[in-house]
């Protein structure tokens, strides 16, 4: 018990130095970003950035509790689901990229198929 208190507040610590990290280098938090999907590439965008990312360079799409993660390079795009207005607006969502995305993708992304019942 006293070693789980002790992890929770280090993490509690480290977050705090990161935001006054990322609040010294001038990044607010939170940060107002849109995601969008159209028929060339997936884009998340911030007043501080824009990643633009074709659809072949989109390996996978993972959903967990909280995110849909869009793999790309070993990197993770994350998408917070509390974002979507209703499920059909999340299913919505996910049918879109899934239907720009490559075969192989598609397969390697089963749970976010199942969550679409998606038949392309």
């Amino acid at each position: 018990m006293w070693a789980g208190g002790c992890w929770f507040a280090y993490m509690q610590l480290s977050r705090q130095r990161l935001r006054r990290g990322w609040v010294q280098r001038g990044i607010v938090n939170p940060c107002r970003t849109t995601f969008m999907i159209d028929d060339e590439a997936f884009t998340v965008s911030s007043d501080m950035s824009v990643a633009r990312i074709i659809w072949p360079g989109v390996t996978e799409l993972i959903p967990t509790r909280k995110l849909w993660i869009f793999v790309v390079n070993g990197l993770g795009y994350c998408v917070p689901r509390r974002l979507f207005y209703d499920l059909a607006a999340e299913r919505a969502f996910i049918a879109a990229a899934l239907s720009r995305m490559a075969e192989g993708a598609r397969g390697r992304s089963r749970e976010a198929l199942r969550f679409t019942e998606w038949e392309g």
